[in-house]
C-alpha cells in the first residue's frame, strides 16, 4: 500500500480540528456514560476533523458473539446517526466481518489505511446504499487485548486521509475505548438495578432494608403499603417516623434501637390492625461485604389464610365441645 502524502484542504473539506483540541474532546467523553451518546460524539469528533464524507462504527455487544450493531453518519446530513435495519445491518456487519476491511483491521487488532478502495481487495462497496467510497481510515477498538469495536472513515476521493491522520486516530481509539466500556459498565449495572428492582416489587411479602440507625435503604410495594407511604418517598427516612402507623412497626423498631447483634435473627407473629392482616416477622442483620456498616433485613409474610384457618378450627372444636357436652351428660346421669 502506497504512504499518502498530506492533502491540500478545499474549500468543501471542514476544517480541521488541532490535534490537541481533539484528544480533549474525546477525554470528555470519559464522563458520558450514555453508549449512543459516547458513539455519536467519537464519530462526530473524528469525521469532522478527518474531513470524512461518512464514518460508521461496527460494536459488539456485551455477552453476544455477534457483531451486529452498525452506526453509519452521513456527514451531508449530521442531525442523527443513522441505524439501518435489522437484515440490512446483519447483512452488513456479517459480509464485513468476513471479507472487508472492518474485518480484517478486527482479525490483525492493527489500523489499516487504504489510499484508493479499487485498488484494495479488502474494500467492499456497498453501491446500493447511493455512495461509493474511494478512501478510508479504519481503527480498532481494543480493550483486555480484544476488540470491541471498528472505527471507519471513508471519504469519495483517493487518497484522502495519510499516516499523521491514521497515527491520531490509533491515539483517539484508545481514548475512546475506555469511554465506550465505562458507558457499557454503566449500562450494565443501570440494567442489573432495574432487575433487581423489579425483583423486589414482584415478592409477595412485606420486605425492607434498613441502615444501622433505622433509616430505610429500600423498600418494595408491600412494605410501602404498610408504611402508607409512596415507595420512592419512604427510602432515606427513618422507620421511627411510621410507628404511629401501625404496632406492628413499633415492634421492629424495638428491635432495631437495641445494640446490634452480628448474625442476630428475631422472628415473631404480629397483626396489623390497620390492613387487618397476620403477619410471620423476621428481622435479621446483614453485613456489608465491602466492610462497611450492617443493617437491618425485615421480611413479613402474610399469614392471615393459616390464622384464619387456626381460627376455624378452634371455633369448630368449641362448638363440637359444647353440642356434646349436652348428651353425654346425659349419658353419665344413667
Amino acid at each position: 500500500m502506497i504512504e499518502a502524502e498530506p492533502m491540500t484542504q478545499d474549500a468543501h473539506r471542514p476544517l480541521p480540528y488541532d490535534d490537541f483540541a481533539l484528544l480533549t474532546e474525546i477525554s470528555q467523553m470519559l464522563n458520558v456514560f450514555d453508549l449512543d451518546r459516547v458513539l455519536d460524539r467519537v464519530i462526530e469528533l473524528t469525521a469532522r476533523s478527518f474531513g470524512a464524507r461518512r464514518a460508521s462504527l461496527l460494536l459488539q455487544p456485551e455477552y453476544q458473539s455477534k457483531w451486529n450493531n452498525f452506526y453509519v453518519r452521513h456527514l451531508l446530513d449530521t442531525s442523527h446517526v443513522e441505524k439501518l435495519t435489522d437484515d440490512e445491518m446483519l447483512s452488513i456487519a456479517q459480509q464485513v466481518i468476513d471479507s472487508g476491511l472492518a474485518g480484517w483491521v478486527m482479525r490483525n487488532k492493527e489500523p489499516a489505511l487504504v489510499d484508493d478502495t479499487e485498488q484494495d481487495g479488502r474494500w467492499i462497496q456497498f453501491e446500493e446504499f447511493g455512495y461509493s467510497a474511494r478512501s478510508a481510515l479504519c481503527v480498532p477498538f481494543i480493550h483486555s487485548g480484544e476488540v470491541i469495536a471498528v472505527l471507519t472513515l471513508t471519504h469519495d476521493q483517493p487518497n484522502a486521509f495519510n499516516q499523521h491522520q491514521l497515527r491520531l486516530m490509533t491515539i483517539i481509539a484508545n481514548q475512546a475505548t475506555i469511554a465506550v466500556r465505562n458507558a457499557q459498565l454503566f449500562s450494565r449495572m443501570l440494567h442489573q438495578q432495574r432487575q433487581l428492582e423489579a425483583i423486589l416489587h414482584a415478592i409477595p411479602d412485606v420486605m425492607l432494608g434498613l441502615d444501622e440507625q433505622g433509616t430505610i435503604l429500600l423498600l418494595n410495594d408491600k412494605a410501602a403499603a404498610l408504611l402508607d407511604v409512596e415507595n420512592e418517598a419512604g427510602v432515606g427516612t427513618p422507620l421511627a417516623d411510621y410507628v404511629q402507623s401501625d404496632r406492628i412497626v413499633q415492634k421492629i423498631q424495638d428491635i432495631i434501637v437495641a445494640p446490634l447483634e452480628t448474625g442476630g435473627n428475631w422472628t415473631f407473629e404480629a397483626r396489623s390492625e390497620r390492613l387487618k392482616t397476620d403477619y410471620l416477622v423476621s428481622v435479621s442483620v446483614w453485613e456489608n461485604p465491602a466492610g462497611g456498616t450492617p443493617g437491618y433485613v425485615v421480611i413479613m409474610r402474610d399469614v392471615s389464610m393459616l390464622r384464619d384457618l387456626t381460627r376455624f378450627k378452634d371455633e369448630m372444636l368449641r362448638m363440637a365441645s359444647h353440642d356434646l357436652r349436652g348428651p353425654l351428660a346425659l349419658i353419665v346421669g344413667y
